[in-house]
């Protein structure tokens, strides 16, 4: 499934609070959709997404990547994807 499919789909039924579904839409149209937005979801390595969060400040990386977590946790649970490219990517440190 195309990633911007998937991710416009899940909005409304993930297990989050409104307020969490808001920032994760933010962050995913400001630092993912434009870069892997229409691609499929079992073809982004884990490389490419280091790539795209490297450059962003802690907390955004950090909301980012939960995000991304989040969305892949669920393409899991609906058996679209065999891994998750960004289970194992490590959280910035927030201060």
């Amino acid at each position: 499934m195309v990633l911007d499919q998937f991710a416009n789909h899940c909005w409304n039924f993930l297990p989050v609070t409104k307020k969490t579904v808001q920032n994760y839409r933010g962050a995913y149209s400001r630092n993912i959709s434009h870069h892997f937005g229409s691609r499929e979801m079992n073809s982004i390595s884990k490389r490419e997404f280091l790539e795209v969060l490297a450059p962003l400040n802690p907390p955004n990386y950090f909301q980012t990547l939960m995000m991304l977590r989040v969305l892949y946790r669920e393409a899991l649970s609906r058996e679209l994807v065999a891994e998750s490219p960004v289970a194992s990517i490590r959280a910035p440190r927030i201060q």
